[in-house]
């Protein structure tokens, strides 16, 4: 799955349907207009942080692993990564994920770059981003919608 950039942070609109929670002290680290390969689908209700809404976790341009929402993307590729599994957790957030990505601390670990993170991550990265550039049943882009 890929999406294109269409904007580096959502608008007061796009704010406003996130919710009250939705954390505005950050930057994604986006460029207008580049794609990237989706490495999971994260649908979350009244998160203390991100608010309401469907999020994607991707490589920013500083080669970070992070969740950005949906709603700054249109999609250019909908194959859906043959890695994936869904998960449901206690506060009905779903998850869409590899089990990697899953896994206890697995993103702070990746952060502070240790070793074995680094390596199952790296691993990972390279199926998902040869199966996402050779997809050729590429979704016309189209915008992703943010939360009803």
């Amino acid at each position: 799955m890929r999406v294109k950039c269409i904007s580096t942070f959502p608008s007061e609109e796009q704010i406003a349907e996130l919710g009250k929670e939705f954390y505005r002290e950050r930057d994604f680290h986006l460029t207008l207009g580049k794609e990237y390969v989706v490495f999971a689908l994260e649908f979350h209700r009244e998160s203390k942080t991100l608010g309401t809404g469907a999020w994607v976790a991707i490589l920013t341009d500083f080669d970070v692993l992070t969740t950005v929402p949906l709603c700054l993307f249109n999609l250019t590729d909908g194959q859906l990564s043959r890695h994936w599994r869904a998960e449901v957790l206690k506060d009905q957030t779903v998850l869409i994920s590899p089990p990697l990505l899953l896994r206890d601390f697995f993103y702070e670990e990746l952060a502070e770059l240790e070793g074995q993170a680094v390596a199952d991550f790296n691993r990972l990265r390279s199926q998902m981003e040869r199966e996402a550039w050779e997809s050729q049943e590429g979704a016309e882009s189209t915008p992703a919608r943010g939360p009803r």
